[in-house]
Order: structure tokens, then C-alpha cells, then sequence
């Protein structure tokens, strides 16, 4: 009597054991389903962001090409309007006085130097401008730089600091202890 109530309860354990197993089984199982749906939506997402990241490389190589384009023809205005300047002075510096009595092209050859003249700053200051953003851009890069390095050297002088003193406290604790 005695081995056939032990052999109940050592089924009944067994039972229990194999219930709790196929429990575990099926929590695992489970858990498992999630992580591959977890990892496929990851995948998805970094498919998604190499695509993203693609475009906007694209789009400012575009950009890049168009400002090196603008700076191109920038530079192509630029000489014209110097040329024409210097055109302009030496035309006028050569006329001292009217060559034909009917007409007066002084006054028409000022008017145009005054109007030359005028457009010109205006292109110089827009082009000062553009290269103030560009110097304060770089000046900006070039200070997050620096603070980048003065944080990384603060950090190393904290932690040079911090095993100082732990050094001098257990400098402190031998002391006392061989006192």
C-alpha cells in the first residue's frame, strides 16, 4: 500500500512536472513568435532608413551640384561686372568732354557707371554674406570641436582626479591600519 501511494504521488509530481513543462513550452514558444515579429519589424525599419538615408544623400549630392553650378556662375558674373567696371572707367576717364555738340554721352555713360556701380556692392555684399554664413558655419564646427575635446579632457581629468583620491584614501586606510 505504502509503494502504490508513493507511485501516485511520484505520477501526480510527474503530471505536474510535464504541465509545467509544456507551460514553459509554450510561454518559450510564444516569447520566440514575438522576438521574430520584433527582429522583422527592426529589419523592416532599417530597411526603411537605409532607403531614407539613400534619398538624402541623394538629394544633397543634388544640392551640392546645383550651389557648385551657382558658384560657378557667381564667379562668371563676377568677372563680367568687373570687366564691365573697368570697361566703364576707361571709357569714361577717355571722354573729358562731349564729342558730338548735339548729344551729351557723358551724362548717359555716368548714368550707366552709377547704375553699374550700384549693382555691383549689391552682388559683393550677397557674396560677403554667403561667406559670412560659410565662415560662421566653419567657426560653429570648429567650436563644437573644441568643446568636444574640452569635454573629453574634463572627463579624463575627472577620472585621473577620482583615482587620486581613491588611491589617497587607501593610502589613508594602510596608514591606519599598520598604526
Amino acid at each position: 500500500q505504502s509503494k502504490s501511494i508513493e507511485l501516485e504521488s511520484v505520477r501526480g509530481t510527474k503530471e505536474s512536472l510535464e504541465r509545467q513543462l509544456s507551460d514553459i513550452e509554450e510561454r518559450h514558444n510564444h516569447d520566440l513568435s514575438s522576438y521574430q515579429d520584433t527582429i522583422q519589424q527592426l529589419e523592416n525599419e532599417l530597411r526603411g532608413t537605409k532607403w531614407e538615408m539613400a534619398r538624402h544623400l541623394r538629394e544633397y549630392q543634388d544640392l551640392l551640384n546645383v550651389k557648385m553650378a551657382l558658384d560657378i556662375e557667381i564667379a562668371a558674373y563676377r568677372k563680367l561686372l568687373e570687366g564691365e567696371e573697368t570697361r566703364f572707367s576707361t571709357f569714361a576717364g577717355s571722354i573729358t568732354g562731349p564729342l558730338y555738340p548735339h548729344r551729351q554721352p557723358s551724362v548717359t555713360i555716368s548714368s550707366k557707371i552709377q547704375k553699374t556701380k550700384v549693382e555691383a556692392p549689391k552682388l559683393k555684399v550677397q557674396h560677403k554674406f554667403v561667406e559670412e554664413i560659410i565662415e560662421e558655419t566653419k567657426v560653429e564646427d570648429e567650436k563644437s570641436e573644441m568643446e568636444e575635446a574640452l569635454i573629453a579632457i574634463a572627463e579624463e581629468r575627472a577620472a585621473s582626479m577620482k583615482e587620486e583620491k581613491e588611491e589617497e584614501a587607501e593610502e589613508k586606510e594602510e596608514g591606519q591600519a599598520e598604526e
